[in-house]
């Protein structure tokens, strides 16, 4: 599970920096450059996203249920 929350965490977060801080992803992309920005985005972008298929198959291994619905909704 700790897998998933990371990878979650990672892809969400690089996803979301122009929401934060524009101003700082604006000041990241004219001193590092275009391409390497994209570059570095992207490969964040791709370990986040391994991490999430990978921590979802860890986390069906072992699944925590977190909500039993009640019997009058079951279909049954």
């Amino acid at each position: 599970m700790l897998y998933l929350i990371a990878g979650l965490a990672l892809f969400l977060g690089v996803h979301s920096v122009s929401i934060v801080s524009y101003r700082w992803r604006d000041a990241t992309v004219q001193r590092v450059g275009a391409g390497a920005w994209r570059a570095a985005f992207a490969l964040v972008s791709v370990v986040g996203l391994a991490l999430i298929a990978y921590g979802f198959g860890r986390a069906r291994e072992n699944p925590v249920v977190l909500y039993i619905a009640p019997v009058w909704v079951r279909d049954t």
